[in-house]
């Protein structure tokens, strides 16, 4: 049996989130860029998790880069986190899984 504290999920919350896998799984590849870039610049904007662990890892591991490197790596770094949304989302709901995994690459 798991330890720690039972997790259990409003029905509204499971359907709004079912919902947004649904619907990234049928945008097309440029949608998936673009919602990338969005979660990359909001990430930045509100000072998320994402951000401040990018930002102390690269601060830790590549002390020599200046700021605007760093920048520029934490911007790519989320870019490539957002489109992961709905990369996941097509496999996850297998509609045509196979041929659209032939196209990533």
């Amino acid at each position: 049996m798991a330890k720690g504290k039972a997790v259990t999920s409003s029905p509204t919350k499971v359907f709004i989130i079912r919902t947004m896998i649904r619907i990234f799984s049928v945008l097309p590849k440029f949608v998936g860029v673009w919602i990338g870039s969005l979660f990359a610049s909001i990430s930045r904007w509100t000072k998320s998790r994402a951000y401040t662990t990018t930002k102390t890892n690269l601060e830790q591991c590549l002390p020599e880069l200046n700021d605007e490197q760093r920048q520029k790596i934490i911007q790519q770094s989320l870019a490539h986190t957002g489109r992961l949304f709905s990369e996941a989302a097509k496999i996850w709901c297998k509609d045509n899984a196979e041929s659209w995994l032939d196209n990533v690459y």
